[in-house]
């Protein structure tokens, strides 16, 4: 087993070729090379595989992620150490002989960092920074520096991935690429540094050993031409609110980082929505508590719209078809439209295509000619709540789906995909679905509010394991809808402190009173099941369950509710629902008959991570 892992996590082959020269002449010889290759084809495997060397492993990926792919590379290392390197970056013979070496001599330490020389399309050295120690220097970095020099000034000075190196003893995936739990766009490299110094000291090595290339796309990166741009700001008041959160940062320094974010998000305010959005809460830093700063409910809602626009311009970017569903083919109505899931995010791996029904087994075609089954009788309808009138009629339904299953699959393997292939609609719902699916829930239902915005919809938010056997539900999602802002089929009519879930009263899972409970689902893996009657539908609650949650996507937008991507499956409708309830969004049950094939997962470590977050968050 090799002692250095060296990850190149690669899309073009353009510079590839020069990096596996560096990293295959190193010095230090006791080395394997993994190439994540992250294009879609595998179009780099040729180019790998004709470097000849037995140390070189090919790995194709595909994500078209890279947070995604720098994880899966991670997974895939053997080696004690691991050594990042950009596919156009180019290491000096004795990088990894350095590092190892300050590795050894310090083992508290997780990560060692030497300097870097940046170099254009040429490799002609156009900037070097002044050094922070000479040629075989050393000294350790405690995280109180990094957070006075790094944090405060907002300003990287350790550099990129390609000149760490990380002990995999002294670090888990856990600590690379997040903050708090957060995954972030830009600062990824920032945020891995923070984490790993909590852990002990960061190695400083003297010398210039790596070369950062600057490709000239990367020599002008401006609002207009960067989808991450304004990640590369918010992200470092993400950092000031959370350090500042935690006692790290405080006084003087505190005040000084607001002063820089300040001068940072002005020239940028005009072009960038949520910066202006950030900026205009930007007094909070020198007015609240510094304990609030991070869980600041306006903060947190600011950087979650953010998060999200940004999600959808890299989409955009990235030649996503253009937004709003497109009509499938087929001889009968079809079961759904279809829409493109990556107009809405980039977090998302792939894409349903546009001709969904194009083959003969396709889902819309067996829909064309398989006779509908039976459906479960809907409950009675509830008493009208306000005027019978429709106002998200001249909009059309979306479900909002994440799968595990590949687009092939969908319609056959899950509850949802089968229930919508035997269906017809006077007017056929839209479909915004993520096929082979590992991102959080909350990412992907913000991208597809964001894509809402150019092409407005009733969003039903929807898990997989859902069966929709009400034949008439789309009839029920506008009735529901001229009553409520948000619907759900279960849910509480009260909230208590320390509540873990919508059903329950108390933290050890005691079901809340039934005079609180609202609505009726089934549970099982086909009807007819048992039901689970909560409460009489129809009335106003605190809380929704998760498993379907409705809204128009402009009530959405213009009172600012979205997701907190901090909770990516457990607890996200908790959340949202006292997002909703802060902004004055009228939150009710309605009855459309479902069959869940999930009970749900309570009390699992995952679970008590996200309930640990929830209680952070809102105190109780």
């Amino acid at each position: 087993m090799a002692t250095v892992s060296i990850l190149i996590p690669a899309r073009s082959g353009e510079y590839l070729g020069r990096a596996l020269v560096s990293a295959q002449r190193q010095s230090f010889r006791d080395i394997e090379i993994v190439v994540g290759d992250d294009t879609p084809d595998g179009a780099l495997a040729p180019l790998v595989n004709a470097q000849g060397d037995a140390r070189i492993r090919y790995v194709h990926l595909g994500f078209n992620d890279r947070v995604r792919t720098a994880q899966a590379l991670w997974a895939h290392a053997r080696g004690r150490y691991v050594k990042w390197l950009a596919e156009a970056d180019v290491l000096m013979p004795e990088s990894v002989g350095v590092l190892v070496e300050a590795l050894r001599l310090h083992p508290e330490s997780a990560l060692a960092f030497h300097g870097r020389v940046l170099i254009d399309e040429h490799e002609t050295i156009v900037h070097t920074p002044p050094p922070l120690l000479q040629v075989g220097e050393r000294a350790l970095i405690g995280r109180d520096l990094l957070v006075r020099d790094m944090v405060a000034q907002l300003q990287n000075f350790v550099g990129e991935t390609s000149n760490v190196m990380i002990d995999r003893q002294r670090a888990n995936e856990a600590d690379l690429f997040t903050y708090r739990s957060i995954r972030l766009d830009f600062l990824t490299d920032v945020a891995t540094f923070l984490n790993l110094a909590a852990r002990g000291p960061l190695v400083a090595v003297g010398g210039y050993w790596s070369m950062l290339r600057l490709r000239p796309e990367r020599k002008q990166i401006a609002p207009e031409t960067t989808p991450t741009y304004s990640a590369g700001l918010y992200e470092w008041e993400l950092l000031v609110r959370g350090e500042a959160s935690s006692g790290a940062l405080s006084g003087g320094l505190l005040a000084a980082a607001a002063q820089r974010l300040s001068q940072y998000y002005a020239p940028c305010a005009d072009r960038l929505p949520e910066i202006a959005r950030l900026r205009a809460n930007h007094g909070e830093l020198s007015t609240r508590a510094a304990h609030e700063l991070f869980d600041s409910e306006r903060f947190q809602s600011d950087l979650a719209q953010a998060r999200s626009a940004v999600a959808a311009r890299v989409a955009q970017a990235e030649g996503a078809p253009a937004q709003g569903a497109q009509t499938v083919a087929s001889p009968a109505a079809p079961a759904a439209n279809v829409a493109s899931a990556t107009a809405a995010t980039a977090a998302v791996p792939a894409a349903v295509p546009a001709a969904f029904a194009a083959h003969p087994t396709s889902a819309a075609a067996v829909a064309s000619t398989t006779p509908a089954t039976p459906a479960t009788p809907a409950a009675p309808a509830a008493p009208a709540l306000r005027s019978p009138a429709t106002p998200s009629a001249d909009v059309p339904i979306r479900l909002v789906c994440a799968t595990r299953c590949s687009q092939a699959n969908f319609m056959r393997e899950t509850a949802l995909g089968r229930s919508l292939a035997v269906q017809r609609q006077a007017h056929t719902p839209e479909m915004l679905l993520f096929e082979n699916n590992s991102t959080g829930l909350a990412t992907l239902y913000n991208a597809a509010i964001e894509q809402a915005a150019s092409s407005p919809a009733i969003l039903v938010f929807v898990h997989d394991d859902v069966s929709l056997q009400d034949i008439f539900w789309t009839e029920r999602v506008r009735e529901a809808l001229a009553q409520f802002d948000v619907v759900g089929l279960a849910g509480n009519r009260r909230r208590l402190p320390w509540q873990p879930a919508w059903a329950f009263a108390t933290p050890d899972f005691t079901w809340d009173s039934r005079e609180y409970l609202s609505g009726s689902v089934a549970h099982g893996r086909a009807f007819p099941c048992d039901v689970s009657y909560f409460g009489p539908s129809g009335v106003e609650c605190k809380l929704l369950d998760g498993l379907m949650l409705i809204a128009d996507s402009r009530r959405l937008i213009e009172s600012g509710v979205r997701f907190d991507e901090q909770f990516e499956f457990h607890l996200y409708d908790m959340d949202f629902c006292r997002q909703a309830e802060l902004k004055g969004l009228r939150m009710g049950t309605w009855p459309i008959s479902v069959v869940h094939e999930s009970g749900g997962a309570f009390n699992t470590p995952s679970w008590r991570a996200a309930y640990d977050c929830y209680l952070r968050k809102y105190g109780q």
